[in-house]
């Protein structure tokens, strides 16, 4: 009886000392995400921008993107919108023709299968030097192209990384979605301007095509099923760190869909997970240790808590697990100033970590399919 006691203990001490470093990573953050001033001058990209655009069967979604570029406000550049098929077999071709004469866009089919070849194919086309990423998925801010270009011209900069928020998260299971993504995109705006380049996210992305081809693009990753955004960003910041950095401000964000599937939401998030082992600096293994970790921690904090209601009569794990909340809060709050996050995203925000164990369980067990292809994300 003794050494299973010791045993709880020696358990116990460590979840507590996880549960600080953690606290201590979450004010750190919030302390370091911080809204940027909006722009009193626009400074026009002379040259002009290519905008790339790689989809595969997003006919449902393609309409609300391409009205998102129609409504762009304070362009004062030359743009062009290259639509890259990635091999679609519904009517996505059929809804970007209604478009014809209202854009100045090329409709192009991919020279390879899958996103990365997709982007690789714009890229090559790219008329343009200053090029721009956007999700078929997703829909621009009014004044989204304007800020990114703006801001990426100001600071002479090779990749500008925009934020992306899910919305609008309707019910329990959405606004999950929402705070996850915003805790994900926050943390890896932090870490990137605090030069710890972690994730980003290529559904709204700029960078320089001239550095991309020098840099090969992506080569070095065109196996994997996911990491287009990620790895690319990894090679700009070894490039040249000065010059890569995220954005702050609620214009430089673009919108998306939550998944309104579980099967779909797994799916996803197992593709995501599939990256993880490839990452180029040591210390994102560390930021995924301490993730996990925390993950654990919540889970055994709850199961302490209950041993405590019968056994043990100690406020210790309610402690922790309230500090562990109210850092994630701190910090969701934050994130819901610049990506207007309704309340219940906020309050959420602390618990997403619930469900990615078995994001990873279900990728280990489950043949993963994603736009009708089957993905290895083991």
């Amino acid at each position: 009886m003794g050494f299973i006691i010791g045993v709880f203990l020696i358990v116990f001490v460590l979840l507590a000392l996880i549960a600080c470093i953690y606290t201590a990573f979450m004010f750190w953050c919030a302390g370091r995400f911080r809204i940027e001033p909006k722009m009193e001058t626009i400074n026009p990209i002379v040259e002009g921008l290519s905008v790339l655009i790689p989809f595969r069967n997003e006919a449902v979604n393609l309409e609300n993107c391409l009205n998102g570029f129609i409504q762009q406000k304070n362009i004062s550049f030359p743009f062009e919108i290259l639509l890259i098929d990635d091999g679609s077999e519904d009517e996505s071709a059929a809804v970007i023709a209604e478009f014809a004469g209202r854009l100045p866009f090329q409709f192009i089919n991919s020279n390879g299968v899958g996103k990365k070849a997709a982007l690789q194919t714009g890229v090559a086309a790219a008329q343009y030097n200053i090029v721009y990423t956007v999700d078929a998925d997703c829909v621009l801010g009014s004044n989204t192209l304007a800020y990114m270009a703006s801001t990426f011209q100001a600071e002479n900069l090779n990749m500008l990384c925009g934020l992306v928020n899910l919305a609008p998260a309707k019910g329990l299971f959405q606004n999950l979605q929402a705070a996850e993504s915003a805790a994900l995109v926050g943390i890896s705006a932090v870490m990137l301007n605090s030069s710890k380049p972690a994730t980003c996210n290529g559904a709204n992305l700029m960078f320089r095509k001239d550095v991309f081809m020098q840099l090969k693009g992506y080569e070095n990753y065109k196996h994997l099923s996911s990491g287009d955004d990620d790895f690319l960003m990894h090679a700009f910041f070894n490039h040249n760190l000065g010059a890569c950095r995220y954005a702050m401000h609620p214009d430089a964000a673009v919108s998306t869909k939550p998944e309104k599937s579980i099967s779909t939401f797994f799916a996803q998030r197992a593709r995501w997970a599939s990256k993880r082992k490839h990452y180029l600096f040591p210390y994102n293994k560390y930021l995924f240790a301490l993730m996990g970790l925390k993950f654990l921690t919540y889970w055994a904090l709850l199961f302490f808590m209950v041993i405590n209601c019968f056994y043990w009569g100690s406020s210790t794990p309610w402690v922790l697990f309230l500090l562990l909340y109210v850092s994630e809060l701190a910090f969701a709050k934050r994130l819901g100033e610049v990506l207007k996050l309704n309340y219940l995203s906020i309050f959420i925000l602390p618990l997403y970590q619930f469900y990615l164990p078995f994001v990873l369980i279900y990728s280990k067990l489950f043949r993963i399919q994603w736009k009708g292809r089957i993905i290895d994300a083991k």
